[in-house]
C-alpha cells in the first residue's frame, strides 16, 4: 500500500507543481455509507479480481512474460480507475501489478488460491481508504 500512496503523493505534488487544479483530476470523494463500505470492501474486490483472472488469461496468451503481462493489466486497471479521476491512476497502479503478480505466481497452483491472493489484499487495501474515509 506504501508505493500506492508515494505514486499518489508525487503524482498529486507534480500536479500541484505545475499549477494545475487538483480538483478536476482526483479521485471522486467516498462516502461512508453502508452500501459504500460493502462494495468497496467486498463486492469490487471480488469482481474486480474475476475479471482482472479474465484479463490475466487473456493477456498470457499474448506474452509468456509475467511481468509484462501484470504491467499491462496494472496499466488497464489504473487507466479504468483514473477515467473517474485521473489522479487516482498513479494510485492503483501500484496495488493492481502487485495483484497480478501474486494472481500469475498462484495460478499454476490452483485457481481459488490465485484468486484469495489477489481479492484479500485488495480487500484489505479498500478497507483503510474506508476506514481514512469514515475516521478522518
Amino acid at each position: 500500500m506504501l508505493p500506492s500512496i508515494a505514486l499518489y503523493t508525487a503524482a498529486r505534488s507534480a500536479a500541484l507543481a505545475m499549477g494545475i487544479d487538483i480538483r478536476s483530476i482526483e479521485a471522486p470523494a467516498r462516502d461512508a455509507s453502508v452500501g459504500e463500505f460493502i462494495g468497496a470492501v467486498v463486492l469490487a474486490p471480488i469482481g474486480e479480481t474475476l475479471l482482472l483472472g479474465l484479463l490475466l488469461w487473456a493477456l498470457s496468451r499474448l506474452s509468456s512474460r509475467p511481468v509484462f503481462i501484470a504491467c499491462v493489466a496494472a496499466a488497464l486497471w489504473g487507466g479504468l480507475h483514473g477515467s473517474l479521476g485521473a489522479l487516482w491512476f498513479f494510485g492503483t497502479f501500484w496495488s493492481f501489478y502487485v495483484f497480478s503478480c501474486s494472481y500469475l505466481a498462484w495460478r499454476p497452483q490452483a485457481y481459488w488460491k490465485a484468486f484469495v491472493v489477489a481479492a484479500a489484499p485488495h480487500a484489505l487495501i479498500n478497507l483503510s481508504a474506508m476506514l481514512a474515509v469514515l475516521f478522518f
